[in-house]
C-alpha cells in the first residue's frame, strides 16, 4: 500500500481505488453525476488500473467495454454485498482535504442515520474509512459505498441529527 501513502490523491481517490479492487470480477452499479442524468450504469469490473475502472458496461445490449475514471465516481452499489476492507482514517500532509473529505469523514460515526441526497431513502453508516463510507439502505438493505469527497449532503444530515439530539436533551 506504499503508493497510497505517497500519492497526493490519498484523501479520496486512493481509498476508492482500494475498495474497488475488492470487487474485481464482480458487477457493481456505478454512480456518477452522469448516471443521475442518463440512467443506471452497471459495470463488471475486470481491472482497476491507475485512475480507472476497466470493465464491461452490462447496461448495454450487447455489453460493451468501458473505462470509468474513479475521480468521477460518487460511489457504487455492489450486486453482491460483502464485508469491505477500508483504509483507516489517518492524518498526514499529502492529500488531506480538510475542507471536504476530512470534514465529512470526521462527522460520520457507525450507526448514524444519513441521507445522501438521492431519493427519499435514508441510510445507516456501517463503516467509515479514509475517504470512503459504507452505508446500508434503510429501505431495501442495499450496500452503498460512497466517496466522502462528494458527500456534502451526508454532513448536513448528520449535523441535523446531532442538532436534533442536542435539542431533545435540552
Amino acid at each position: 500500500m506504499g503508493s497510497f501513502e505517497e500519492n497526493i490523491c490519498n484523501c479520496c481517490f486512493c481509498p476508492m481505488q482500494h475498495v474497488l479492487k475488492q470487487f474485481i470480477g464482480e458487477e457493481v452499479t456505478v454512480n456518477t453525476i452522469l448516471t443521475f442524468i442518463n440512467g443506471t450504469l452497471i459495470v463488471k469490473i475486470d481491472a482497476v488500473e491507475k485512475f480507472n475502472i476497466i470493465g464491461t458496461n452490462q447496461s448495454n445490449e450487447p455489453p460493451t467495454p468501458i473505462c470509468v475514471p474513479i475521480s468521477k465516481m460518487l460511489g457504487f452499489i455492489p450486486m453482491n454485498p460483502k464485508p469491505i476492507n477500508l483504509i483507516p482514517n489517518k492524518k498526514n500532509n499529502k492529500g488531506d482535504c480538510v475542507c471536504l473529505e476530512e470534514a465529512v469523514t470526521n462527522k460520520l460515526k457507525v450507526n448514524d442515520t444519513v441521507d445522501i441526497g438521492i431519493g427519499a431513502s435514508s441510510f445507516t453508516v456501517t463503516a467509515v474509512g479514509e475517504g470512503v463510507v459504507v452505508l446500508v439502505s434503510n429501505d431495501d438493505g442495499s450496500q452503498n459505498i460512497v466517496s466522502t469527497c462528494t458527500g456534502i449532503q451526508l454532513v448536513q444530515s448528520v449535523m441535523n441529527s446531532q442538532v436534533n439530539s442536542t435539542v431533545k436533551r435540552l
